[in-house]
């Protein structure tokens, strides 16, 4: 049987530190799959460090090593398309470079891959590490998601995962900018089976993903996969429309069939619905805006990335 190329795909942001240990552990576990060949696609995100000057220095030592350096910070999403984007495997495995993603686990991925799954996601264990405030962020999103959405999202599932060609094929063929990797392969579909794994500590540096990344991570993806965003709008419309409504006629009641003249009370009826009335209008517009500013992106034609070098000089090798 022919052997089969496996592509790692590792976006990386400020992990100069780290990216020495990732491409030993890799090494280390690719030389034990010798049934297999193997690339290794980085991808300099932007990073303000000296991240791309430790990728060249690495590629001069390691023939299997492909990288990337993009011409400024796109974003990990984009910069996992353009890993993807140069891969060439049979497989391809995407992990962070900060090594909580393990690459001792790598096997276990193939393993599931060889037995016939095409998309072999991984769902993250207990992390003790894990602010309490991330850990309820992340729960609430993800039954968001499953509320709003028809995507199987199962929650704590991350980016360590491994695709078969034929999903890196359709992947690379959807062109939206406001791209969530993980929600775009849920949503293709597939054959997917899920593998628990345990998370290693960050060795250096802190976690790229602020929250307010976070949080803009979250609307893209709720933006992106979902329309009852805009179902809300109908429905507070409806609602606000209806209170208005009683409202009006509770005090045309009050003043001209009732006789009462409430001065001050029938201001404040008027202040309070006035203030309820522009709160509801400013939501409306701003959930409408972000689907208009979807829209206005998608259709500027723009690369979703820019690449200033990459060095693909010798390819891969065997294990």
């Amino acid at each position: 049987m022919e052997k089969r190329l496996v592509s790692i795909v590792v976006p990386v942001y400020r992990e100069e530190r780290s990216l020495p240990l990732l491409l030993s552990r890799l090494s280390a576990v690719c030389a034990q799959l010798n049934q297999f060949y193997f690339e290794f696609v980085w991808v300099n995100d932007g990073s303000p460090d000296n991240s791309w000057d430790v990728m060249k220095q690495l590629a001069t030592t390691e023939p299997r090593l492909r990288i990337i350096d993009l011409s400024r910070n796109f974003g990990k999403e984009v910069a996992l398309t353009a890993g993807l984007d140069a891969a060439r495997g049979d497989g391809v495995i995407f992990m962070d470079a900060d090594l909580q993603h393990p690459p001792e686990f790598i096997p276990e991925l193939i393993r599931s891959w060889e037995q016939g799954f095409e998309v072999v996601a991984t769902v993250r264990g207990r992390f003790e590490s894990e602010s309490f405030l991330r850990k309820f962020c992340s729960r609430v999103f993800y039954k968001i998601m499953r509320w709003i959405s028809d995507l199987e999202m199962v929650s704590k599932t991350t980016d360590f995962r491994l695709i078969d060609k034929k999903v890196a094929v359709a992947l690379r063929g959807i062109t939206e900018r406001q791209r969530i990797f993980r929600g775009l392969i849920d949503w293709m579909g597939f054959r997917k089976t899920y593998l628990a794994f345990e998370a290693g500590e960050r060795l250096h540096g802190e976690a790229s993903y602020s929250y307010r990344k976070l949080a803009g991570l979250a609307v893209n993806s709720i933006i992106g996969n979902s329309t009852v965003p805009l179902l809300w709008i109908v429905y507070l419309g409806l609602f606000i429309s209806f209170f208005s409504s009683m409202l009006l006629c509770f005090m045309l009641t009050d003043k001209f069939l009732l006789s009462n003249i409430r001065g001050f009370t029938s201001l404040a009826f008027a202040v309070v619905g006035n203030v309820l009335l522009t709160g509801a209008t400013l939501t409306v517009l701003g959930v409408m805006s972000l689907y208009l500013r979807k829209v206005y992106e998608e259709t500027q034609g723009r690369p979703l990335y820019v690449v200033r070098e990459e060095k693909f000089e010798q390819g891969c090798q065997k294990s």
